[in-house]
């Protein structure tokens, strides 16, 4: 199952206005030897992501755009966008997405499938865009392949402006299942 965050323009912690700054330039993830297996691993795959994994995340992809209130002309950032199918279910619901994902493999995929919507090769964690730049940031089961996930949250609410929403997917552990089995 999958679980949905909505961001509001109040910071995790104080519960007030926006407040998340960055501290420090973020430090890129090249050189982290998670970052490394998880890239290498999608170059590897890409290729076999419809096949394989489509069928698992692509059910979210109306919840999450729901979530944070898509709309006509909603500029989206998709962090970790894997094929760009949430770039292009936004866009089929008339915003602006842009896609970003670490594996040019994924990017090449996302490029031929939707032409027409921009796709950058980049680091969830040290993202290449100004402050405010879009009005939603949504990452779709992509926060547990990345080193230092909080450093990517921090930086989708960088990039997103004040009052945007921040969205992600993750998986959740069905406890209750677990419980059950002999």
């Amino acid at each position: 199952h999958g679980g949905l965050l909505r961001y509001d323009g109040y910071h995790a912690t104080t519960h007030r206005n926006k407040t998340i700054r960055r501290t420090a330039e973020p430090v890129p993830s090249k050189t982290d030897d998670f970052h490394q297996f998880e890239q290498q691993g999608w170059q590897r795959v890409a290729g076999n992501y419809d096949a394989a994994w489509s069928g698992l995340t692509r059910p979210f992809v109306p919840h999450l755009l729901d979530a944070v209130g898509v709309t006509s002309g909603t500029r989206l950032l998709d962090v970790a966008c894997s094929p760009g199918y949430v770039a292009e279910a936004a866009q089929a619901l008339g915003a602006i997405p842009t896609g970003l994902d670490f594996s040019s493999e994924m990017i090449r995929l996302a490029r031929a499938r939707n032409p027409r919507i921009t796709f950058r090769e980049g680091d969830a964690q040290a993202l290449d865009f100004d402050d405010n730049a879009f009005d939603v940031v949504v990452t779709n089961f992509g926060l547990h392949h990345l080193s230092r996930p909080e450093a990517a949250i921090a930086e989708a609410y960088r990039v997103v402006r004040p009052g945007g929403r921040y969205g992600f997917t993750v998986w959740q552990l069905c406890t209750t299942a677990m419980r059950r089995a002999p």
